[in-house]
């Protein structure tokens, strides 16, 4: 999808700031620059793959249409200010070969008309003073809507296609899924279980729970930005501290293939303490197709040899023989939650017996030192890089 999105905010009847935005699919390209009204590109592809000329006419197009819009609501407009107006004009690619193309105008982020291509007339969205009275005014733009005309029945489509191909590694960029598993208390007898996944590119993914292996309904938040081009989202999961089962997050995304990343969380014994989450502290190993396999080990308080809890001082001291595929990189914080939490027993975890190797090296050296174990994180939390 191809789009264009514009905004004026009327101050008063002589001070309007008017901004914009350009969109394919969800990538920004430029944008509109409230100052100055110059246009800036965001994306190197972008003035190559269209003619000098065709970006002379569409700059000219767009300052055109802001110039004239903006007349007319001073002119014409009756409600107080300050008040808002906006644009989105663009087309689509659909699956089935047919195109889609809208061109609306929205009042305070309501639509309230809208341009209909198939009759070359303007249709209320709202019927109200405002709708009956824009209608009027835009069916007497004739030279407007020839030139509206124009844009969605042959130019929209045509720098749709050309950007499509010139965008090509841009739209294919695929970025894999970084989870992490932790927990609160949300009441005397029931504990939240949060899978917080984040920096995976394209939007589309499947974050389900799995109690004992078996798949439980839904309830997932919904996908948010970061300000990296990736995105986010949390799924929660409210549980008794003495229900017995275990509880894994697996998420699917277009970027693991035919794969899942699961994030699993500690059996909740009976006693109602919750096993810590899974550390990545064991063995690795480089599979065929690259990426690591590793075993993850339940780490108590204490630090023991080749990577174990240590006999009789750990809190928990079991093993789990889940494997997660790791991607060796820090996940980044996400924007609207704070940062991991602080780290614990680091002070006492001074080394680790590397068990690939065989030889003693500073934990911050190893690859459990990077991403779990004593290194980072709290007994409690478990994390997932695919």
């Amino acid at each position: 999808m191809l789009k264009l999105l514009h905004f004026a905010t009327f101050q008063n009847s002589t001070s309007v700031l008017v901004g914009g935005v350009g969109l394919l699919g969800d990538m920004e390209l430029g944008s509109l620059d409230i100052s100055t009204g110059n246009i800036h590109y965001y994306r190197a592809w972008l003035r190559p793959a269209l003619p000098k000329e065709d970006w002379d006419v569409i700059e000219s197009s767009i300052k055109s249409y802001i110039r004239d819009f903006n007349r007319l609501v001073e002119m014409y407009a009756t409600m107080p200010y300050p008040f808002v107006f906006q644009t989105s004009v663009g087309c689509e690619l659909q699956s089935n070969r047919t195109v889609r193309t809208f061109f609306n105008i929205a009042y305070e982020g309501q639509n309230f008309i809208r341009f209909c291509l198939d009759t070359g007339t303007w249709e209320q969205m709202q019927h109200n003073q405002l709708s009956a009275t824009a209608e009027q005014l835009m069916a007497n733009a004739s030279t407007l809507n020839e030139v509206i005309q124009v844009l969605l029945n042959y130019t929209c489509v045509d720098v749709l296609r050309l950007f499509i191909r010139a965008g090509k590694a841009d739209l294919e960029r695929q970025v894999p899924p970084i989870a992490v598993v932790f927990a609160r208390t949300a009441g005397p007898a029931q504990l939240l279980l949060v899978c917080r996944v984040t920096s995976f590119y394209p939007r589309p993914i499947t974050v389900t729970w799995l109690r004992d292996g078996q798949e439980l309904p839904p309830n997932t938040s919904t996908v948010l930005p970061n300000a990296d081009l990736t995105y986010q989202l949390r799924s929660t999961l409210l549980v008794s501290p003495r229900d017995g089962h275990s509880y894994a997050c697996r998420v699917q995304h277009r970027s693991l293939g035919d794969r899942s990343l699961l994030v699993p969380w500690g059996r909740l014994s009976p006693s109602g303490d919750a096993a810590p989450e899974p550390r990545f502290l064991g063995t690795r190993s480089r599979r065929a197709d690259g990426l690591f396999v590793v075993r993850a080990l339940q780490e108590g308080t204490e630090c023991g040899d080749r990577g174990r809890p240590a006999a009789g001082r750990g809190r928990h001291g079991r093993t789990v023989g889940t494997e997660i595929q790791v991607r060796p990189r820090p996940a980044p914080p996400l924007l609207s939650e704070p940062p991991f939490p602080p780290r614990s027993a680091h002070s006492r975890c001074r080394k680790r017996q590397r068990m690939d190797e065989g030889r003693s090296v500073p934990l911050a050296e190893t690859t459990a030192g990077r991403y779990g174990g004593c290194g980072r994180g709290t007994a409690g939390e478990g994390r997932g890089h695919v």
